[in-house]
């Protein structure tokens, strides 16, 4: 039987989270190219890859904000987050870049994932938690996700792009 774990992460989490985001986002990024077109991607979106690495090796190695989930011993998804106060006062979090392996895809992780961040910010007095994705097909299995562990309540937008 599988030992599933999910924990903070921890330094040596970074490259394998990575890995895991950008061959998860890889579709995405196609996606993306296929819809705005070639000019304008490499306008906007031009070491996109890179970028996102970055950006996610920073997550990884916020330790309060980020947990990992192993299956025997292999991370095989991640998530970050973060709490900040609302407008009003409030304790809010954000569900911010996660994914799951795809090679690990249907047992449930991913809400595994979720329903563990929850109940951080739950403990850090949060009344309330959202989370942003795409519209497009290539973000039609996180938008199952996320409604499959409650998310309802949505405000839909539209980014346009012009090539000048």
């Amino acid at each position: 039987m599988e030992k599933i774990i999910i924990r903070h992460s921890r330094e040596g989490d970074a490259e394998r989270i990575v890995e895991i985001a950008l061959k998860q986002w890889a579709h995405i990024y196609a996606t993306y190219r296929e819809l705005i077109g070639e000019d304008l991607y490499e306008i906007w979106f031009k070491n996109q890859e890179e970028r996102k690495a970055a950006s996610i090796s920073k997550d990884a190695l916020d330790f309060q904000h980020c947990i990992v989930t192993e299956i025997d011993g292999l991370v095989v998804g991640f998530a970050a987050f973060s709490i900040n106060n609302s407008p009003s006062g409030e304790k809010v979090g954000t569900l911010s870049n996660n994914a799951v392996d795809s090679d690990f895809g249907g047992r449930g992780i991913g809400t595994k994932q979720y329903e563990y961040i929850f109940n951080i910010m739950r403990k850090a007095g949060c009344v309330s938690v959202c989370v942003s994705t795409g519209l497009d097909d290539a973000h039609t299995a996180a938008r199952k996700a996320y409604e499959k562990v409650g998310f309802e309540k949505a405000l839909p937008e539209i980014k346009y792009y012009k090539k000048l």
